[in-house]
């Protein structure tokens, strides 16, 4: 090395746009968790009167919760 300091711009280039990348995935995750957090309070609210709406009732909740799990793994993912 002469003493010259070196140059790290394109890494803290690299850095910000991870972390914006990051941020943005972030930000993704915690609008669908809202707006699915929205959808089961609804859900919870419309819980059947008589015993034989409870199987549909269910099913629905069901399918939702696991459609959920299935996309907020997907964003640990990326």
């Amino acid at each position: 090395s002469k003493g010259e300091h070196p140059d790290f711009s394109g890494l803290t280039k690299l850095g910000m746009i991870i972390r914006g990348a990051m941020n943005k995935t972030v930000a993704s995750g915690l609008k669908y968790t809202s707006e699915q957090n929205k959808w089961l309070v609804e859900h919870y609210r419309n819980y059947p009167k008589e015993p034989s709406g409870f199987e549909e009732w269910n099913k629905s909740l069901l399918k939702t919760l696991d459609e959920s799990f299935a996309k907020i793994a997907s964003f640990s993912k990326n």
